[in-house]
This record gives structure tokens, C-alpha cells and sequence, in this order.
């Protein structure tokens, strides 16, 4: 019975206080609910640091599971803590009386703590921008709407609350008394409320609004929006919005950077927008799936189109535009579909042009264009369908043409271009099908050529080039598969990269002996696969190379003297000469003291048969694959591991490649247990030995030797006594005889196919594997 007389008693306050006492019967209070944090707190939001507002409010509050847990404080002046609740439990709170503004971003306690706002109930209202900023837990269900009278700014009010959907919520707000509403929505990912019947007719700025609202998508067509100004990024990643929006109108927009971007499907018909002041449109529609008719808008004040159109399907006649007053056309085309006759357009105010037309199928005549004050053409039409005569454009203010032709048709004839002011020229014709004279260019500003004709079809005379400003030569002719010109005039002095400058260039084999590559610190791949290059570059000055790794790998030809090359800077001779097929000279005396990766230097390097025993090592810590399936013979290599184990200095845990070579017994026995033992080192994979490194193996004739073993190139080297052999397979079918002579033999395996054979001569027996 008291239970029931003391529910009775709260029920009474409780309405009392719904009805709000002491602040006049009419008021309907302000509701919300909180979870209480996890020292039992709810902070009241009182913006108390924003102008000087009177606050006058009467606070009730009660556990939601609880209706005894409750309490009340009138009379409050500012900001209120509520202590003593249960932690982490739900609680209404009601609040009535003057409370003009709130501001949440202050307030850490709370501001994830605010769950819903259940009623806005009479609160007059003065200041609500950026009020519930932040408040990433909140959802707003209110079937009222709030009294916005005196509200003249809206701007980020709900900004970053990351659960606000509005579903089920009222929002026809009377928002015409609001000047600015710039990111009232910001990054409200859930956000869909229906706020069609807004009357924003005030509002200057809607900048952001509905930026990162990944799932609005209501139709505000029949808002006025005829005051805005500003709308930069107000649908940006907008990922669901595609809502018309013809109705609008925009004749006092200035800005409309982003306004669209990202905006996944947007394709609605502006046609008949008003854009006449708009100064701005970068960006507008990237990213979107826009593609309708806007041919004519008057763009007359537009200074900016950076990438407007970029990453869309658009490809509209707009060839009518006045583009007169546009300074930048950065990548405004750049991975759309655009191909339209736009060859009128007044261009002469335009500096920037780099990626314009970028990867799109864009083949169109723009050869007339005044491109007389453009500084950069980078990229400008890399990866289209370009081919047309742009020879009297007057490009002598360009400073940046890299990447401007790559991956293109283009091949016409700017040989009469002012290029005198480039510095650079990267990727110029990487991949085109350029080929034609610009030898009488003047670079000599040009800092970077790297990879300029990569993989083209250009094989012109430009001997008489000053490239000594020229910095960056990587990949300058890689897989150029038809250059073969003269660049014994160029200097080079100032080059520090030349890394896969001549890299699978198949013809090139010129003479650059002369070159100064004093300078140079990377030649990484520099002649890789070039099947013809052997040239007299042994007076090349390499002091500053550290990179020298996959140098002459598979090259098919070179096989000059480099034996006093300074290579005491190198770090890396990773694959230097692997794979090649002639060289073998004498590089014992390299200085190799920095060298610090080996792997595979000389594997398979069909020539090769050196002493490098007297290489410093100190620094050595890959060298597996080293001397895999050399052809280096039983004392060189003896000599070598020798050699190399009476380093005073040397790495452990190293693994080094011998597979397919003999080691000699004495050294197998000496020098390789130590290295093993002493400083485990692991060599993979020692399968065969020979006599002592003290024997001479070459002309014994005590037993059959074949070297290389495993075979990969059909070549083999027999010591034998001389007389008939026969190349039995694994069945005993003789695949190959003939005749050998006593000592050392050469021997052609003829279309013997890849497996497992037996070598006999006489009474001797030599297992092969032919790879």
C-alpha cells in the first residue's frame, strides 16, 4: 500500500513538472534521453561560452527502468552535471524554462552520451549551429519541431552524428529566418530525413551541407535557393543522392567546387541552370555518374574547372562554352568519356592543362588553340586516341611536359616547338608512336628525361641535345624496340640516376665510352636484355655507383673490359650478370668492399669463368644463387671460395649458390668446412667435387669430368682419356655419340631434351642433367 501511495506521489511531481511549474503552464518541455557515463554523470550542454544568453531552466530527470531513480533542479543559470546516477543506464531528461543554445563539442563527458531527442517542445531557441556536433550516438525521433524564430545559423548542427537517420522524425522546420546552413549535415552518414518542405529563402552559404550523407536521398527540388552563394561540396560522397534538382535557382552561386564529387549516381538534368556567376566549378561532377545536356550554360566568370568532369561517363557537346576567363583545365576531362569538337574554345587565359584529357578516348582537332600562357602540358593527353597536328601551338611557357603523350597514337610534327623553358620531360613519349625529328630542340633546362621514350617507336637523331642540366636518365629508352642513334656528343655530368636507361633496347650499340658518369649513383638495370650493346665502356669513372644490380643481365653481347672500374661505392650487384651470354673478363681486382648483396650475380652467366678470390667480402651478406649454374671450372671457383674464407673480415649465416658447379675436394674439405662450421655459412648445392685445387684436373686421366652440371645451355666441358662417347637416357637408348679427345673436349648436346642421361667413355661413367 505505501508502494503504491509513494508511485502516486512522483507521478503527480512528475506531471507537474511535464507541465512545466514555475515557468508557465503552457510549456512543453525540451526531452531527451542519455546514457549515463561510466561515473554516473550527465553534462548539460549549456553553451555558455557563445555570446551572453540568459539561461533560466528547470531540470527533471529519470532512469528509464527505474522511475524512482529521478530527480529535479530548478532555477538552473548555466551548465549543469547530473551526479549520482546508475552507470551506463539509460535516463529521460527534461528540460523547460530559457535554455537558448547548447554546444556539445566542449564537453567531452557527454557528448556521446546524448541518445535521442524525443521532443524539442517549446524552447525558443537562439543559437543551434554546431550544437550537436559530434554527438556520434545521436538519433533524432521527435515528432514537434523546434522553434527556430530566432535562429539565424544552422551551420554543422548535427555535424559527425554518425546514427542520425531523421527517419522517423518531423522535420518540417520553419527554417526561414536561417542565413547559413553550411554543414548542417556534415558527415551524417546515415542521414534521410524528409526536409523537403524546407524554405531555406534566406540562406547564403549551403556549403557541405549534405557532404559524406551517404545515404540522403530526398527531394528538395522545390527549395529557394536563390540566395545561396556558396554550395562547394554540399553533395560531396553523397553516394545515394539522385534527386532532380532542375527547379533550382542558382543565379547567385559563385561557388560549386565539389558539389557533386562523389556523388556515385548523380545524373540529373541541370540544363537550364542559371551558373552565370559561378567562378568556380573544380571538381564539380567527379566521380559521379552524371553525363546531360549542359551546353548552354554561360561560364563566362568560371576561373577554375579543375577536374569537373574527371572519372565520369560524361560526354555532352559543350563546344559552345566561354571558356575566356578559365585559368586551369587541371585534368577536367582526365578517366571520363569525353570526345567532343571543343576546338573554338578561347584557351589564351589558361596555365595549367596538366592531365586534361587524360585516359579518355578524346581524338579531337585543338590544334588552333592559344596555349601561349600554359606552364604546364603534363599528362595532358596520356593514355587517349590523340593524333592530331598541334605543330604551331606556342608552347614556350611550358615547363612541365612530362607523361604528355604517353601511351598514345600521336606521331605529327612539333619539331618546331619552343621547348626552351621545360625542365621536365619524364614519360614524355613513354608507350606512343611518336617518331619524328626533334633533334633542333633546345633542353637545356630539362632536369628530368626519365623513362621520356619508354617503350616507344622513336629513332631520330638527337645527338646535338644539351642535357647537361639533365638529372634523371632512368628508363630513358627502356624496351625501346627500334632505337639505335648516336649519343657519343651528349654530356652527362649532372646524371645521378641512369637505372634501366637502355633496359631491353634490343638494337641500341652505340658509343657512349666518352660519357662523364662521374656523377651517376644508380645504374641498376642500365643495359638488362639489350641484346646487341657491346660497347668500350671500360673507362667509364663508376666511383659514385652504389646500384649496379641487374646491370648486363641477359646481355646477349657485351663483353668488354671493366676490370678498373671503381666500384668501391657499390652496395648492390644483385643479378649483375646474370643470364648473360658472352661476358668474361677479368674482374678480380674490382674494390667490392661495400658490396652487400650478391644473389644470383653471376647465375647462369653462360661465359663466365673467373678467379674472384681476391674480393673483399667484408660487407657481403646475400650471395645465394652467386654461382648457380656458371660455367666457372674447378680451379676458379676453388680459388675463389678460397680466397674468400682468408678475409679477415666475414658475415656469418650466409648462403651461397654453387649449384650445378665442382668444388674441389681440398676446398670442400678446408675452406668450406670452416666457412660452414666457423661462420655458418650454407652452400646449396655442392653435389659434385674434383681433385684437389693443388691437382691440375685439366688432362688427367683417371676419371671422367663434365662441367657445367646441370646443363642449361646444351654446352659441356669433358675431361676425359679420350675415345668414343655415347649420351645414354634413362632406358639405355643411346641419344648422342661421337669422338672425344684426350684431356679437355667441348662438347654440343643436339635436341637432347630436359631430364636425367649417362655420359660413357670407355669404362668411365658421368651422370647428367640436362635443365
Amino acid at each position: 500500500m505505501k508502494r503504491n501511495t509513494f508511485k502516486c506521489l512522483f507521478t503527480v511531481l512528475s506531471i507537474g513538472f511535464f507541465c512545466g511549474l514555475g515557468h508557465g503552464q503552457s510549456q512543453r518541455p525540451f526531452i531527451t534521453k542519455w546514457l549515463a557515463t561510466n561515473k554516473g554523470k550527465v553534462m548539460m550542454p549549456a553553451d555558455t561560452i557563445r555570446g551572453n544568453y540568459i539561461f533560466d531552466y528547470d531540470v527533471h530527470w529519470e532512469n528509464t527502468m527505474n522511475a524512482s531513480d529521478s530527480g529535479t533542479i530548478r532555477g538552473v543559470k548555466g551548465g549543469l552535471t547530473i551526479n549520482n546516477l546508475q552507470p551506463e543506464q539509460e535516463y529521460k531528461v527534461w528540460i523547460s524554462g530559457k535554455f537558448p543554445s547548447l554546444l556539445f563539442v566542449r564537453f567531452n563527458l557527454s557528448k556521446d552520451n546524448l541518445k535521442e531527442v524525443l521532443q524539442w517542445g517549446d524552447i525558443a531557441w537562439e543559437r543551434l549551429d554546431y550544437g550537436f556536433e559530434i554527438c556520434s550516438e545521436l538519433e533524432v525521433v521527435a515528432k514537434d519541431v523546434p522553434d527556430l524564430s530566432r535562429v539565424t545559423n544552422l551551420d554543422g548542427m548535427f555535424g559527425q552524428c554518425f546514427k542520425l537517420t531523421g527517419i522517423e522524425a518531423n522535420w518540417d522546420w520553419d527554417v526561414s529566418k536561417v542565413e547559413s546552413m553550411r554543414g548542417t549535415f556534415f558527415y551524417c552518414s546515415k542521414f534521410n530525413g524528409n526536409i523537403g518542405k524546407w524554405n531555406p529563402e534566406k540562406v547564403k552559404n549551403m556549403a557541405q551541407m549534405f557532404c559524406q550523407c551517404k545515404e540522403f536521398n530526398q527531394n528538395i527540388n522545390d527549395w529557394n535557393v536563390g540566395q545561396v552563394k556558396n554550395m562547394t561540396e554540399m553533395f560531396f560522397n553523397a553516394g545515394k543522392f539522385n534527386q532532380p534538382l532542375n527547379k533550382w535557382n542558382v543565379a547567385n552561386v559563385e561557388y560549386m567546387t565539389h558539389m557533386f564529387y562523389g556523388s556515385d549516381v548523380f545524373n540529373q538534368p541541370l540544363g537550364d541552370w542559371n551558373v552565370s556567376r559561378v567562378i568556380n566549378m573544380g571538381y564539380m561532377f567527379n566521380f559521379t555518374a552524371f553525363n546531360q545536356d549542359i551546353g548552354k550554360w554561360d561560364v563566362g566568370n568560371v576561373t577554375n574547372m579543375t577536374k569537373m568532369f574527371s572519372s565520369s561517363p560524361f560526354n555532352q557537346d559543350i563546344g559552345n562554352w566561354n571558356v575566356s576567363k578559365v585559368v586551369t583545365m587541371n585534368n577536367m576531362f582526365s578517366l571520363s568519356k569525353f570526345n567532343q569538337d571543343i576546338g573554338k574554345w578561347d584557351v589564351g587565359n589558361v596555365i595549367d592543362m596538366t592531365g586534361m584529357f587524360g585516359s579518355t578516348p578524346f581524338n579531337q582537332d585543338i590544334g588552333n588553340w592559344n596555349v601561349s600562357n600554359v606552364k604546364s602540358t603534363a599528362g595532358m593527353f596520356i593514355g587517349t586516341k590523340f593524333n592530331y597536328d598541334l605543330g604551331r601551338w606556342d608552347v614556350s611557357k611550358v615547363t612541365d611536359m612530362g607523361n604528355m603523350f604517353a601511351g598514345t597514337p600521336f606521331n605529327q610534327d612539333i619539331g618546331g616547338w619552343d621547348v626552351s623553358q621545360v625542365t621536365l620531360m619524364n614519360n614524355m613519349f613513354d608507350g606512343s608512336s611518336f617518331n619524328h625529328d626533334i633533334g633542333n630542340w633546345n633542353v637545356s633546362k630539362v632536369t628530368n628525361m626519365k623513362q621520356m621514350f619508354w617503350g616507344s617507336s622513336f629513332n631520330r637523331n638527337i645527338n646535338n641535345w644539351d642535357v647537361s642540366n639533365v638529372v634523371y636518365m632512368s628508363g630513358m629508352f627502356a624496351f625501346n624496340q627500334v632505337y639505335n642513334s648516336p649519343l657519343d656528343k651528349w654530356n652527362v655530368s649532372n646524371v645521378i640516376d641512369m637505372s634501366d636507361m637502355f633496359k631491353h633496347s634490343p638494337y641500341f650499340n652505340q658509343y657512349i665510352g666518352s660519357w662523364d658518369v662521374s656523377n651517376v649513383k644508380n645504374m641498376k638495370g642500365m643495359f638488362e636484355g639489350t641484346y646487341s650493346f657491346n660497347q668500350d665502356i671500360g673507362n667509364w669513372n663508376t666511383g659514385k655507383v652504389k646500384d649496379m644490380s641487374l646491370m648486363f643481365r641477359q646481355s646477349n653481347a657485351f663483353n668488354q673490359d671493366i676490370g678498373r672500374w671503381d666500384v668501391s661505392q657499390v652496395e648492390y650487384f644483385t643479378f649483375m650478370f646474370s643470364k648473360s651470354e658472352a661476358f668474361n673478363q677479368d674482374i678480380g681486382k674490382w674494390n667490392t668492399s661495400k658490396g652487400k648483396d650478391m644473389q644470383s650475380m653471376f647465375s647462369f652467366a653462360r661465359k663466365f669463368n673467373q678467379n674472384l678470390g681476391t674480393w673483399d667480402i667484408r660487407s657481403m651478406i646475400y650471395a645465394s644463387g652467386i654461382f648457380d649454374i656458371c660455367p666457372m671450372d674447378c680451379k676458379n671457383i676453388g680459388l675463389t671460395i678460397q680466397g674468400w674464407a682468408q678475409n679477415k673480415i666475414i658475415n656469418e649465416n650466409i648462403e651461397v649458390g654453387v649449384y650445378g658447379l665442382y668444388i674441389p675436394k681440398d676446398i670442400v674439405k678446408n675452406e668450406i668446412a670452416y666457412l660452414t662450421k666457423q661462420k655458418k655459412w650454407r652452400f646449396v648445392e655442392i653435389e659434385e667435387t674434383c681433385e684437389a685445387l693443388s691437382n691440375n684436373i685439366i688432362g688427367t686421366n683417371e676419371e671422367l669430368k663434365v662441367f657445367p652440371n646441370p646443363i642449361l645451355y646444351n654446352e659441356i666441358s669433358v675431361v676425359s682419356e679420350g675415345g668414343t662417347y655415347f649420351i645414354e637416357d634413362y632406358y639405355g637408348k643411346i641419344i648422342q655419340s661421337g669422338k672425344l679427345t684426350k684431356g679437355l673436349s667441348h662438347l654440343h648436346l643436339n635436341n637432347v631434351p630436359s631430364g636425367s642421361y649417362v655420359l660413357r667413355v670407355g669404362n668411365s661413367i658421368a651422370k647428367l642433367m640436362v635443365l
